[in-house]
């Protein structure tokens, strides 16, 4: 999972990892077993992708210091040492620095209030939950949070956005599909405002509230703004309606993935520059 070998390195292996846990989570009786496998080749792949972005960050770091002088940067980075970074810097780079929008302060926040909702849903089930209780839903947050994460360090590039869209929405579709939740039969069981809930809505809010922040660009990205916040919408509603099932985890793990998509679309600010050369 290099960026000298690919120009997305990792990908197809993410996509697969979210495709088998999706319907692992929607047509098996998940054991423990099943949890620890997941959690442990979620957790091989988030390092290796954490390992590929920490490649890109030190191929371009003597190029991206700031405030950089005579004083500050000399030995560290000296024309000659930048000329030739530049000129053995692969495409596979330049789009590796994309990936590192997943860096961002907002991404970061929104890391923070989930693990807040964690610890609070952990300490008020604290009592009749058991270790391996405990075990399992760390597990399925440390998924969805992973899946959420990889998947905004491959949003940025528009062909990967594109399949990766094909794919989340038809996972999404599915388990929507399996759980019911949009059949008129199953009535809205909508659950009592407690702490986790409020803390929950915060964290969809916040994140509702980052999509609303890229209107300050213009309306460039105001279709990736409006499709994120109906699915966030729809998941909030999904939320108060369904049951604490194993199932549903399918549907929060592919919502968040696609969500991923818009997370990035919405704040991204590139645009294509038209140069002109004089001919010879």
């Amino acid at each position: 999972m290099s960026y000298y070998h690919n120009a997305h390195p990792g990908f197809i292996l993410y996509l697969a990892l979210i495709c088998i846990s999706v319907l692992t989570f929607l047509y098996i009786d998940i054991q423990s077993v099943h949890l620890g496998i997941l959690s442990i080749i979620w957790g091989g792949f988030i390092l290796m992708r954490v390992l590929s972005l920490y490649e890109v960050s030190e191929h371009y770091a003597p190029l991206t210091l700031r405030d950089a002088s005579k004083i500050t940067n000399q030995g560290s980075s000296a024309l000659p040492y930048d000329l030739s970074r530049r000129m053995s810097s692969h495409t596979q780079f330049k789009r590796g620095v994309l990936a590192l929008h997943a860096l961002d302060i907002r991404t970061i926040l929104w890391f923070a209030l989930g693990v807040i909702y964690l610890c609070a849903h952990l300490y008020i089930h604290k009592d009749t939950m058991s270790p391996l209780d405990i075990a399992k839903n760390v597990t399925i947050f440390f998924t969805i949070g992973t899946a959420f994460w990889a998947g905004q360090s491959y949003a940025a590039s528009q062909s990967a956005s594109h399949i990766m869209m094909v794919v989340f929405m038809a996972l999404f579709a599915l388990s929507l599909q399996k759980i019911g939740i949009l059949l008129p039969e199953n009535p809205p069981k909508f659950q009592d405002i407690s702490l986790l809930n409020i803390l929950l809505m915060t964290l969809m809010s916040y994140s509702a509230f980052v999509l609303l922040m890229g209107l300050r660009h213009g309306f460039k990205n105001v279709i990736s703004i409006i499709t994120g916040l109906m699915l966030i919408l729809l998941l909030g509603l999904s939320y108060m309606q369904l049951d604490n099932l194993m199932q549903n985890t399918a549907l929060w793990l592919s919502g968040w993935s696609l969500f991923s998509i818009f997370w990035i679309q919405s704040y991204s600010r590139r645009r294509k520059r038209y140069v002109l050369y004089q001919g010879q």
